[in-house]
């Protein structure tokens, strides 16, 4: 067979295209030899970590090699620059991605059976004797009851809620004070026995500050 070798060329090559066009969205592991050989299949730039740990960064074995990615996935997040043909092959959609888009307009498209306007239910529910009209509007009117607030919510059931008590204590708090300033101003100590001041005579507080003269 006298067959030149550009005829073979050209045929390997539209053989490698079809193949790569039918594989192109199918989901396979790219795991270590396998996945440098279809990055250099795909792309003519891109990049290439020589450690591990580099390539783990890079996110390529947490995407690939432990879930499945497919061959367009590779080339729109890893490869720098694509080969043209590839370049060629990503421009035109997919078969499920057209699906999907026809099932959006047809979701998206508004219904001939739409929904009723409140103005036209009002009207519905209006409909029948005067008996009905008035069963109606007493069950669509809101009821107007008071709104409860929080802290009547909170203290629902109590006796004495916290802030009740806190007052309490304070007004006792300070009703001890006021006694004690009125019996120092109402049984004042003479000058002459300020650093002798028995218990009797005086509250603890006069006392206590008598101890510094």
């Amino acid at each position: 067979m006298n067959v030149p070798k550009a005829w073979m060329q050209i045929l390997c090559l539209v053989m490698l295209f079809g193949q790569m066009q039918a594989n192109i969205d199918s989901k396979e592991y790219f795991c270590g030899k396998k996945l440098v050989r279809t990055l250099t299949e795909l792309c003519s730039i891109y990049n290439n970590p020589t450690f591990g740990r580099n390539r783990i960064r890079r996110q390529i074995v947490e995407e690939c090699c432990r879930s499945q990615c497919s061959r367009r996935y590779l080339v729109q997040y890893y490869c720098q620059v694509a080969k043209s043909p590839i370049a060629k092959l990503l421009n035109g959609t997919p078969e499920n991605a057209s699906k999907v888009a026809h099932e959006k307009d047809s979701n998206n498209a508004p219904s001939d059976h739409s929904a009723p306007s409140p103005a036209e239910e009002r009207n519905s529910l209006n409909v029948g004797s005067p008996e009905e009209e008035l069963t109606n509007k007493t069950a669509l009117s809101p009821k107007n009851e008071p709104l409860a607030s929080n802290h009547d919510r909170i203290t629902h059931g109590k006796h004495k809620c916290k802030c009740r008590k806190r007052r309490a204590k304070r007004i006792k708090k300070m009703r001890r004070l006021q006694s004690a300033r009125n019996m120092i101003h109402h049984n004042p100590v003479p000058p002459a026995n300020i650093g002798h001041v028995e218990h009797s005579q005086k509250p603890f507080y006069v006392w206590r500050f008598s101890r510094m003269y």
